[in-house]
C-alpha cells in the first residue's frame, strides 16, 4: 500500500512511517484523548481538575508543536513529505479535532 511502503519499495520510507505511527499512538493521540477527556467530559460531571488539564493541554500543545515542525521541515503537505502516508492518517483525527480538546494548535 503506498500508504505504508513494502521493505522492497523503500526500507527507509516505510521505517519513518512507522516511526510517526509510533510517535502518533504513545504521544499524541492518548495526550489528545486526555485533554479533551478532563476538559469535555469529566468537567461537566464536575470532576474539575485544574492540574491534570494543564498538564494534558500542556503535553498536547508540545506534540502539535512538533508535528508542525516535521511538516515544515519534510516540504509538507503530509509529514513525510508529498505523499500522504500511514503516519497522516493516524494523526489527522487529533489535528483536526484539537479544537474540541481545547487545544492550540
Amino acid at each position: 500500500s503506498p500508504l505504508l511502503p513494502s521493505f522492497n519499495d523503500d526500507l527507509q520510507q516505510r521505517v519513518l512511517v512507522q516511526q510517526w505511527v509510533a510517535w502518533q499512538v504513545s504521544g499524541l493521540g492518548p495526550m489528545m484523548g486526555q485533554a479533551m477527556e478532563f476538559q469535555r467530559l469529566l468537567s461537566v460531571k464536575g470532576q474539575h481538575d485544574e492540574l491534570a488539564i494543564g498538564r494534558f493541554r500542556a503535553e498536547s500543545e508540545r506534540l502539535l508543536k512538533i508535528l508542525d515542525k516535521q511538516l515544515e521541515e519534510s516540504g509538507g503537505p503530509f509529514v513525510l513529505g508529498q505523499a500522504i502516508t500511514l503516519a497522516d492518517v493516524a494523526c489527522f483525527p487529533y489535528c483536526a479535532s484539537a479544537y474540541w480538546a481545547n487545544v492550540s494548535v
